[in-house]
């Protein structure tokens, strides 16, 4: 049996997966071309089979199963030419890769997904034939990945490339240009991004500075002499993104300025909506995090952990009818996400509306294996009008 666990912090903090794999070695490589062969001839159910399969292995911490649905040197391909335009270039970036082990590089991809005992689910087919996963963190938050992919020649599909929504871009772009700027930079790199007149040789000092304090874990140092780059340089987006990154490991403080700054200079992007939702959560702007978590649904579909977002950010300004409207919306939409219900419970203890308390609990101890008796709920201040009622009495004494 469970036991009763207390009601979730209805606050929601994406999580920013930034992969920066150290790339080493230099030599040829022969270059993949993509096989785009019958692809018109691919079942919806394939997508849907490789977005479960998918989902599945993270969630068991399967690293076999994870090597053998991701092709490892197409993504090495489409990584390099993010950032590379020659072709010697090109094979050099993809050899580097190659050079570290595919379970080596999935496992940190996902770490913090491994670290912890997250759920893992698949949800569904996005246009373009990419399948969508949702990982729930235990702590709280959730992180949505978005598979690309391509088919083998032997009419099987392959992952090539991930969008994690809490950066806002591929997989394949952050380790390109993001990894090649942090570990190895070059003023080919920095003109590709910045543009030729930003660059010169204390620009590159700078950049090899910054290098030299993240893999020493000065974070704060390094976070520091990005914030004294020229405005035209840290500004940039990926140098925002950095910025956040490392200012989640220092303080709360720190992490509230960078978001304010990206929302300044992209929050019209689509590709922000995500991570800005903590932006407005900060500011009590909760008008705007709820256009955001609409503009999500509206992009990526109705799941549990998007319209209970929303019940949560109702009931946190106060408008609790919206908020045990949506609380039930999420249920109906997603019967197994535990979490609406106890913002459902949130919601009606505030409201005291006792009766539909208990019917939500006895949800919870049918749904979710909970065995709740009288003593789980006294002397918690949460539930101290609930314990008062005759409802409580008539269930429970």
């Amino acid at each position: 049996m469970k036991h009763h666990k207390f009601i979730p912090s209805l606050h929601i903090r994406s999580i920013i997966i930034l992969s920066f794999i150290v790339i080493s070695g230099i030599s040829s490589a022969e270059q993949t071309p993509i096989n785009s062969r019958n692809a018109l001839t691919t079942s919806p159910k394939a997508y849907e089979a490789l977005g479960n399969t998918f989902a599945k292995a993270i969630k068991k911490k399967d690293t076999d199963t994870l090597v053998q649905l991701f092709d490892m040197k197409r993504f090495a391909n489409i990584a390099a030419r993010t950032v590379f335009d020659s072709k010697n270039n090109i094979d050099q970036f993809v050899t580097g890769i190659l050079r570290n082990k595919e379970e080596n590089f999935l496992n940190q991809i996902f770490s913090a997904v491994f670290r912890t005992n997250a759920n893992v689910k698949f949800l569904r087919v996005l246009k373009g034939k990419r399948p969508l996963i949702r990982i729930d963190y235990p702590e709280g938050g959730h992180e949505y990945v978005i598979l690309y992919t391509k088919k083998l020649s032997d009419n099987k599909l392959s992952v090539v490339d991930m969008l994690f929504l809490s950066s806002g871009k591929k997989l394949s772009l952050s380790l390109g240009s993001a990894s090649q700027l942090l570990l190895r930079p070059s003023k080919s790199v920095l003109k590709k991004l910045f543009g030729k007149n930003e660059v010169d040789e204390k620009l590159l000092k700078s950049f090899k500075e910054i290098t030299r304090l993240r893999k020493s874990n000065q974070h704060k140092d390094a976070y520091n002499l990005i914030g004294s780059l020229p405005d035209t340089v840290k500004n940039q987006r990926v140098l925002i993104d950095l910025s956040i990154q490392l200012a989640q490991l220092i303080n709360d403080d720190e992490y509230r300025k960078q978001l304010s700054r990206l929302d300044k200079y992209y929050g019209k992007d689509e590709t922000t909506t995500f991570i800005l939702i903590d932006h407005h959560y900060f500011n009590k702007n909760y008008d705007k995090a709820i256009v955001s978590v609409n503009r999500l649904i509206d992009i990526y579909g109705e799941d549990g952990a998007l319209l209970n977002l929303i019940s949560g950010t109702y009931h946190i300004a106060n408008d609790n009818v919206n908020a045990k409207l949506f609380a039930r919306k999420a249920i109906k939409s997603e019967p197994q996400f535990e979490d609406a219900y106890w913002t459902l419970v949130t919601v009606l203890l505030a409201t005291q509306e006792f009766r539909d308390v208990i019917q939500t609990l006895n949800m919870l101890e049918k749904k979710f294996d909970y065995a709740f008796t009288a003593e789980v709920f006294q002397g918690n201040e949460v539930y101290q009008d609930f314990v008062k009622s005759s409802e409580f009495k008539a269930q429970f004494l």
